[in-house]
């Protein structure tokens, strides 16, 4: 009886001990996995970062690029044409009335200014100095009435709140609403052959949004993201890539036969002042 007790007594411990063997293997893999798991996700947020961080280095490179050339066109170019706009107008008054060399001072001259008007607007494309002066609400305003007289759309501006974007983000962040809204619109006019475009200002409680209504060709959320998929372009990932900067979102809907795009826009949190101060 006392060698039973005896082997049961080994028994017993022989299975505590495998069994305690078995849990710590068992948390000593699952410790594992879930470092592994950890060092995926640690892994994953520093690649995001990390292009995050390039994306807004190329931004800002993109911008100062094209402020440099936006300057030099201005500087150089812009003063050319003007005086030999001068030029034109002076050597019209010494041509007899009636004559072909007054006709094709007239031509020349007419040539001219779409020249002019077609470098001021690659200026402005190129460098947001109207957004600078004047705010990026007026400036959005200031680009749907370039493109009524451009392209010939009807076009409507409306923030009825009085939205000013300048009491709520950084210079980096309004460089970047003001190219988000330009790639939307440019997209719109060239893909959705739209003859209505309206953009609408709002402000809510906690975001700004930024709504494109057209009567063009409607798209779905699941089509832009079969576009950015296929797409080999920059335009799709620009956008993308300016909205993760901005915490933003974008939504594409449609209500009967107008097509809606949504910038949402995350207003800063407010800083908490110190009672002391």
């Amino acid at each position: 009886m006392e060698n039973q007790s005896e082997i049961a007594g080994f028994v017993l411990a022989g299975t505590l001990a495998a069994v305690f063997f078995v849990v710590l293997i068992v948390m000593v893999v699952l410790n594992h996995r879930n470092k592994m798991h950890q060092n995926a996700l640690d892994l994953m947020a520093l690649e995001q970062k990390q292009q995050q961080e390039l994306f807004e280095a190329i931004a800002l490179a993109e911008e100062k690029e094209k402020e440099r050339i936006a300057k030099n066109l201005h500087d150089e170019l812009s003063m050319n044409l003007v005086l030999l706009k001068q030029n034109l107008s002076r050597q019209k008054k010494m041509l007899e009335p009636g004559s072909l060399p007054l006709q094709v001072n007239e031509e020349n001259a007419k040539l001219l200014e779409r020249t002019i008007e077609g470098l001021s607007t690659s200026v402005y494309e190129l460098t947001p100095r109207f957004m600078m002066l004047f705010g990026l609400s007026r400036s959005l305003q200031n680009d749907l009435e370039m493109i009524h007289k451009s392209q010939h759309i009807s076009t409507r501006f409306s923030n009825p709140g009085g939205v000013e974007f300048e009491s709520l983000f950084s210079k980096k962040e309004l460089l970047n609403i003001n190219r988000l809204c330009h790639e939307l619109i440019n997209n719109i006019i060239k893909h959705a052959g739209c003859q209505k475009l309206e953009l609408q200002i709002l402000r809510q409680e906690k975001a700004i949004h930024i709504t494109l209504r057209h009567d063009g060709k409607i798209v779905s959320e699941e089509d832009m993201e079969q576009f950015a998929h296929n797409s080999d372009g920059l335009g799709l990932k620009s956008i993308k890539a300016r909205i993760k900067f901005l915490n933003g979102s974008i939504h594409y809907s449609h209500k009967e036969a107008l097509a809606y795009t949504q910038l949402s826009l995350p207003l800063p949190e407010p800083e908490l002042k110190s009672p002391l101060s």
